[in-house]
């Protein structure tokens, strides 16, 4: 792939993703937190009800929005002239709603606690995701942006298919209004969230791609590739470790815990970021990756450090779940996603990339230091309360 085919092809998923987020709307947290409050007999009642919530919400979303043409405005917004939108208008409501699906099976596999069918999902994800990639790059002739996309979707429809069976079959019963109002008070809040997620997770794309060229966006998601390996090892961690500590009723050991895995997490990350940044310079020195991208060893190390602090921001957010406040991700998001937009925007415009990469590391930061202060003082005052 050119660089401008490659940065086209991550802005896209990377659009893919972000609007994802926002509509599985939020049900994946009640999927977790109300699987283990209800009885047994209940559970399938439970799955039937949010994903006949999901299926309706999605689908009043997304139709009306391609059928009368309202994605053109946001599109506008979005894309500049750079990538021909209209190329792969059609493609993204279909990535949305595969994303959507896959994140919502994975999530049910988690909550159950089938750690095996975990590991099958994301192995098969590997494998048949880079034999349809490589094989429609290599046979393939034309854009190898659309063709990378369509191969993605592609991998990702046969295995969602392999899979999501043994999610529909748990569903049974009647759907039930009582368990729809508690899963939309738990996961509107998340959708919410998401939204404002949007500002502070894509607008250093955004910024990049109105400010830059592709081959800047191209260096910068190359480094965000790399840097996205600790982010994965994390989720790893995180999908594993979500419900056992919903599970955990008693509140002082779930802070001796966390700060445990805090700590270890960090030394854990900082090490894998130093083993990554030495491969990617040996990836260059014997001629692996094009010269063209050797700015990303610049970038690579701010990135890695931002997706550090990303994810201990992950490991603390989870309160908001266990104590059923989720709002307070509205609250904390909507003052980080008013900050971010003059930060991207200065940076990229005096700093470039660089710049851009720097303000992410400095919106987790404070992104950590918040959730910090809400744990610190709901704890505390949950204890006293107690006493």
């Amino acid at each position: 792939m050119t660089q401008e085919e490659y940065a086209t092809f991550n802005y896209l998923t990377s659009a893919i993703g972000v609007l994802a987020l926002v509509c599985n709307f939020g049900l994946y947290i009640p999927q977790s937190k109300i699987f283990h409050d209800v009885s047994e007999s209940e559970r399938g009642t439970l799955l039937l009800t949010i994903n006949l919530l999901l299926f309706g919400l999605l689908t009043a979303l997304l139709l009306p929005t391609y059928i009368l043409g309202w994605d053109g405005t946001l599109v506008r917004f979005l894309f500049s002239n750079s990538i021909d939108y209209e190329r792969y208008r059609y493609l993204i409501p279909i990535g949305v709603a595969v994303a959507v699906y896959s994140q919502m099976t994975l999530n049910y596999f988690l909550t159950r606690e089938q750690i095996k069918s975990v590991q099958r999902f994301n192995i098969s994800k590997l494998i048949i995701g880079t034999t349809f990639t490589l094989s429609a790059l290599y046979w393939i002739n034309g854009d190898q942006a659309e063709v990378r996309l369509y191969a993605s979707l592609a991998a990702e429809l046969s295995i969602l298919a392999a899979f999501m069976h043994f999610y529909l079959r748990e569903m049974r019963g009647i759907p039930s209004i009582d368990l729809a109002k508690k899963s939309l008070s738990l996961g509107l809040p998340i959708m919410i969230s998401a939204v404002l997620g949007i500002v502070i997770n894509f607008g250093d794309k955004y910024f990049i791609e109105k400010f830059c060229s592709l081959a800047d966006l191209s260096v910068y998601f190359l480094g965000l590739t790399f840097a996205s390996i600790i982010s994965v090892v994390f989720m790893a961690f995180q999908n594993v470790w979500l419900p056992i500590f919903l599970k955990e009723k008693d509140l002082a050991k779930n802070i001796m815990k966390t700060r445990l895995m805090a700590r270890n997490l960090l030394v854990l990350l900082s090490l894998l970021a130093v083993a990554i940044w030495l491969f990617v310079a040996c990836a260059f020195a014997f001629g692996i990756i094009d010269e063209a991208y050797i700015q990303v060893l610049g970038i690579l190390p701010i990135l890695m450090v931002a997706s550090i602090c990303s994810s201990l921001v992950g490991l603390m957010s989870v309160y908001t779940v266990y104590w059923a406040m989720t709002h307070i991700t509205i609250v904390i998001g909507g003052a980080i996603a008013v900050i971010s937009v003059p930060m991207n925007y200065l940076a990229v415009k005096d700093f470039g990339i660089h710049g851009i990469a720097s303000v992410s590391v400095l919106l987790n930061i404070l992104y950590g230091g918040a959730y910090f202060l809400f744990i610190r003082f709901r704890a505390n005052a949950l204890m006293v309360c107690s006493k």
